[in-house]
């Protein structure tokens, strides 16, 4: 259930039980969680932005083998703390 703030006359338009009251919750809904979904995008590429830059050279090596990749990724961490 997402909160959502409403005119006034809003029961007027969508009472109570309503088949539009349903339709129109469930659009808020879909587009709290489309919002949600596209934030959450943003800040993993902005993290991946962000780590680029500041390491170029770490996330270079994360893209070899394992233990290169582990060594990096605990050498990354170091740096954002």
């Amino acid at each position: 259930m997402v909160n959502y703030y409403v005119r006034t006359d809003f029961e007027e338009s969508y009472p109570a039980g309503s088949l539009d009251l349903r339709r129109l919750e469930r659009q808020v809904e879909d587009e709290f969680v489309a919002n949600l979904q596209h934030n959450c995008y943003r800040e993993r590429s902005y993290r991946k932005c962000l780590a680029a830059a500041c390491c170029p050279v770490v996330v270079s090596v994360m893209s070899q083998g394992s233990t290169k990749k582990e060594n990096a990724e605990k050498t990354l961490r170091q740096k954002l703390l």
